[in-house]
């Protein structure tokens, strides 16, 4: 077990993805402070209850992701934005709440990497429905993703996609302390498609009188 400072937050982050965060409270100052002079990863975590900011500490999932502090841009008055990337799913033993911030023991629960024929067909099918729904996105939105850019790896496509999805933070938290790889793509897959499902009949019912249907794969 490992004393880890925790920052609840209203994200589920995922090894392997990205955070951007605004730190401008004291305690997080503090303890993203702390981390850089210590070069240490800290713990996020959802908040169960409670709020991110100007609050008692929030309650926590048991379940969250450390994050790698990849980038410190200081703001002015001692604020500062930080970019970082999760690294290793973890499980809350025991919270700690004698310090400013959150800290916990923790253990690290990383998944096995999925393996066997089943699990290589659900990988193959989530790319093809990843890259419609990103699609999808980019039609409906300004964003600009790159649909080509999926990982290679399954444990790493499958943890790319739950954080694209845009879905409830509790659906999210789900997929997060899902214990079996294999599980967790079946899940991905079967959320992928009824994602698309949604966007598709959005579609369907906001096009103009005599429009050709247009099918996406």
């Amino acid at each position: 077990m490992m004393l880890l400072p925790l920052f609840p937050l209203h994200t589920v982050l995922f090894p392997g993805t990205p955070l951007s965060l605004h730190i401008f409270e004291d305690r997080y100052k503090r303890m993203i402070g702390e981390a850089l002079r210590g070069r240490k990863p800290f713990g996020v975590v959802l908040i169960k209850q409670g709020v991110e900011a100007h609050g008692p500490l929030a309650d926590p999932h048991q379940v969250g992701c450390t994050a790698e502090i990849t980038c410190v841009e200081p703001t002015g008055e001692g604020r500062f934005f930080l970019q970082a990337i999760g690294r290793e799913r973890f499980r809350i033993q025991q919270l700690d709440r004698s310090a400013a911030y959150l800290q916990a023991d923790i253990e690290t629960t990383p998944l096995p990497q999925p393996a066997g024929p089943r699990c290589a067909s659900v990988s193959q099918r989530l790319r093809p429905a990843v890259r419609s729904y990103l699609r999808l996105l980019t039609q409906a939105s300004d964003l600009k993703l790159d649909v080509e850019e999926l990982p290679t790896d399954p444990l790493a496509l499958a943890y790319v996609s739950a954080s694209l999805l845009d879905i409830p933070l509790a659906e999210k938290q789900i997929l997060l302390e899902t214990d079996d790889a294999g599980m967790l793509l079946s899940q991905l897959h079967q959320l992928y498609r009824r994602e698309l499902g949604i966007y598709r009949l959005m579609a369907a019912r906001a096009k103009p009188a005599g429009e050709d249907t247009v099918h996406l794969n």
